[in-house]
């Protein structure tokens, strides 16, 4: 009987057409911030930073809550993305927020969580 279901269930979603399905959600946290207000955050913490220090490490709570969602989100996708679980495997900390940051100061007026969408698309090219 379950499959009967799935498989009505199946049927009807095969049989709307593809532009019909939309995958709205909601975005908490930095996710519902600008590219403006991240490439705010990244020049305040390479002024907080100074010369000669380990790019790994951050010193400012603003850039930090950015770092955290990209985090976050790249993490998500990989999980629900059974086609890229390994996207961006080989990157580093310091390569992603330095593609973030230059695809954010060319599109300041661009949703932060798009800047992310276009790093994942980028990272799943470099997928192992």
């Amino acid at each position: 009987m379950t499959w009967r279901i799935a498989a009505a269930l199946l049927a009807a979603l095969l049989a709307i057409p593809s532009g019909q399905l939309r995958a709205e959600f909601v975005l908490f946290g930095n996710g519902q911030s600008s590219c403006g207000e991240y490439v705010a955050a990244a020049d305040g913490e390479r002024y907080a930073r100074g010369a000669d220090t380990d790019p790994n490490l951050i010193y400012t709570s603003a850039y930090l809550k950015f770092v955290a969602w990209a985090d976050g989100y790249l993490s998500g996708a990989n999980k629900w993305d059974a086609a890229a679980t390994r996207a961006g495997a080989k990157s580093d900390h310091a390569g992603r927020q330095a593609w973030l940051s230059i695809y954010c100061r060319n599109n300041p007026l661009q949703p932060y969580a798009i800047a992310l969408a276009a790093l994942r698309a980028e990272l799943q090219t470099l997928q192992p």
